[in-house]
């Protein structure tokens, strides 16, 4: 069997661009304020009870905030993981085009990544991609990435 490349690639940007909201989700500060509201007024008689339902729903708030956030942290970590595993090249431009605060186009990513090489001479050379090969790369990189996240459930089979 063959893998469906480009069914695959798509699968793989659609979990690498969710990456920036896990990423917000991780590290915003919640205002637990919002949890405890004011007393309504009623007409009716007043129940009370040994518990503190402004205790319990600030509680109950916090807890789902935690678990929110805990599946935020796991969810950057695997990818991270994931990315790092990547030849060098494809990590580089896997996270500066989807796991960085800021969105990099591809002339940004074509710019930041400059390779040293050595010329006949044995001469150091300072290299810059050109915006076709950051192109043809990340799609081989988003192919490397769908074989190695979740051991493979990202490839499409044909």
């Amino acid at each position: 069997m063959e893998v469906n490349e480009n069914e695959t690639r798509a699968k793989a940007r659609k979990i690498l661009s969710s990456y920036r909201y896990y990423l917000r989700v991780a590290s915003k500060e919640m205002d637990y304020l919002f949890a405890l509201r004011s007393n309504e007024l009623r007409d009716g008689p007043i129940y009370h009870s040994n518990r503190n339902s402004y205790e319990d729903a600030f509680i109950n708030v916090l807890s789902k905030v935690d678990n929110r956030k805990r599946e935020a942290l796991e969810f950057i970590a695997e990818i991270d993981e994931a990315i790092e595993m990547l030849p060098s090249l494809s990590s580089k431009i896997l996270t500066y085009a989807y796991c960085q605060k800021e969105k990099n186009t591809m002339n940004d990513i074509a710019a930041k990544i400059i390779v040293s090489k050595r010329d006949s001479y044995g001469q150091e050379v300072k290299v810059q991609y050109s915006v076709k090969n950051i192109e043809r790369v990340k799609a081989i990189a988003l192919l490397e990435f769908a074989e190695i996240y979740r051991e493979g459930a990202l490839l499409v089979w044909k």
